[in-house]
């Protein structure tokens, strides 16, 4: 048996004591994760940067990334001229202290020390800070400052932005910004929540460009004046929160589907499928884009813009709705699921693009077929809280009867064309000229009383 001092220096003890004394506190639960490696193989493009890291997951050494952490420690500079401060000391000070509490945020384990990752935390804060800030106010911008030279550079640094590894926790920013906030932005209204919004709305073009896409924009100024800083995670949530939020805080979808969380379900047929059942399609406009119905035989579907950064939105939307808590709706997930039932071929792409539902800007409807295609992969379905159970059941039950598709094939073979519709009246008013010309000659026979005998 191992004396008291042989078990102080057995090594398998030593290093399991030290792991265990690094394991993270229990209370608090981490909430930015890595992409699943098999969702990584799938699309590993869609989940890295390509101009911005943001964060400890992404700290590679490429030429483009390296350019931007000398751009991030420029902002800094010209933060620290304008506010009249030499140092950046006020705000390592402050965010040192919070320093365990946002390591506590990520789930797995970063190769970087209590220093490093303060530092990293500062940059990276206040750059996304005075990047959203200049860009609402325009007399902020240095004129050598090349991002702002290059209008393309925004898309590339926004989409970088809302990656699912690509985040910091939300309350450092929030910290940053409040200690850097102008006496114009102390006496307004407008905080870190209004800079973002506007950043992301004037990139995407929001207000003009997805006016069709995804509605209105009253209900996203609704849902921004709902929205509390405390709760927010990271941008990535708050943009999926803006996005889904109408959908969600609508009492009639939300406790539809905690109704039904019960109710059987089966997947529905593609477009094609159902269109030659005798289901009918409908652009639907002045909704979320996650707003499809079906009623009286009609599917109506919210217009859907598919561009060359859907797919790495909607994967990155899908990774984050899928470590968060069960209770909530996956609106992002759901719907990718409905897209991938409707779209199996490039047919119905193309008979989505007829009926107004489906702009598609990045090729041939192949291409777009392919889009939704890859998705699948990402996608986990809930049978219990699927958002579109109703709408699932209601087509089925409808491209189940018969008679729908006795009366589409009648419509689709015998009334496809104006002169097929004239051929068959004309077909059917012969027919009726020859049977009452028959019918004339076979009642006078008949109404002959037979000889006497």
């Amino acid at each position: 048996m191992k004396s008291q001092t042989e078990l102080s220096h057995d090594h398998v003890t030593i290093n399991i004591d030290n792991k265990l004394s690094k394991l993270p506190d229990a209370h608090q639960e981490p909430f930015i994760f890595k992409v699943f490696e098999r969702y990584r193989k799938q699309n590993k493009r869609a989940y890295e940067p390509e101009l911005l890291a943001i964060g400890p997951y992404n700290r590679s050494k490429t030429v483009l990334i390296q350019t931007m952490e000398e751009h991030k420690l420029r902002y800094l500079q010209l933060l620290l001229t304008r506010r009249g401060e030499s140092s950046v000391k006020r705000y390592v000070e402050a965010i040192r202290g919070d320093e365990e509490k946002a390591r506590r945020c990520y789930a797995t384990v970063f190769g970087l020390d209590k220093d490093q990752f303060v530092e990293l935390l500062v940059v990276d804060g206040l750059f996304i800070v005075e990047l959203c800030r200049k860009f609402s106010d325009g007399n902020l911008v240095d004129k050598h400052d090349m991002i702002f030279k290059l209008n393309w550079i925004h898309h590339v640094l926004w989409r970088d932005m809302l990656l699912f590894e690509n985040q910091i926790p939300f309350f450092v920013v929030e910290k940053l910004f409040k200690m850097t906030r102008s006496h114009e932005e102390e006496s307004g209204d407008h905080d870190l929540v209004d800079l973002l919004l506007n950043y992301y709305c004037s990139i995407r073009k929001y207000y003009h460009y997805h006016t069709k896409s995804l509605g209105n924009n009253k209900w996203l100024l609704e849902s921004v004046k709902h929205v509390k800083s405390q709760n927010l995670k990271h941008v990535l949530a708050l943009i999926h929160l803006l996005t889904t939020s109408s959908f969600t805080e609508d009492p009639l979808n939300y406790n539809k589907i905690q109704d039904n969380k019960e109710l059987k379900w089966e997947f529905i047929a593609s477009i094609t499928e159902l269109h030659e059942t005798g289901i009918k399609f409908k652009a639907k406009h002045d909704c979320c884009l996650f707003n499809v119905t079906f009623a009286n035989g009609t599917l109506e579907i919210p217009l859907l813009t598919i561009e060359e950064k859907t797919e790495g939105l909607l994967r990155n939307m899908i990774a984050y709705e899928q470590c968060q808590d069960e209770k909530r709706p996956r609106v992002i997930n759901d719907y990718t699921t409905l897209l991938y039932c409707l779209i199996k071929s490039s047919k119905d792409v193309g008979l989505l693009r007829k009926y107004g539902i489906l702009n598609n800007l990045i090729g041939d409807d192949e291409s777009a077929s392919k889009v939704v295609s890859g998705l699948s992969g990402s996608v986990f379905v809930s049978h219990d809280g699927f958002c579109y159970k109703d709408v699932f059941n209601g087509v089925n039950e409808y491209y189940r009867q018969r008679r729908h598709i006795w009366a589409a094939n009648l419509s689709r073979n015998y009334f496809n064309t104006p002169w097929a519709i004239i051929s068959f009246i004309a077909a059917v008013v012969l027919l009726f000229l020859t049977f009452t010309q028959t019918l004339t000659a076979v009642i006078p026979f008949f109404g002959h009383s037979p000889p006497s005998s």
